[in-house]
């Protein structure tokens, strides 16, 4: 495995996400995630971290989604 190539691609990947509109604190983790695939001298630890975080963003988001749709189903039955 080339893990030069593959720190790229997961670097490429988080900029992409920097586009994506989610809510402040959910860029500020893409952010973080960035910078220490830059500061950590690992090159296989920085990656792991990468990813990591970014999953971690994917899941926050995915449950604050579903809690807003889950509200909102609800909201006519708890107005009646």
């Amino acid at each position: 495995m080339d893990v030069a190539a593959e720190l790229e691609k997961r670097k490429q990947e988080v900029q992409a996400l920097q586009d994506v509109e989610v809510p402040k604190k959910m860029n500020v983790s893409v952010q973080i995630a960035h910078l220490r695939s830059e500061i950590i001298g690992s090159q296989q630890e920085s990656i792991l971290l990468a990813e990591l975080n970014t999953v971690a963003m994917f899941a926050r988001y995915e449950q604050k989604a579903h809690a807003q749709k889950y509200i909102k189903r609800c909201m006519p039955i708890l107005e009646a």
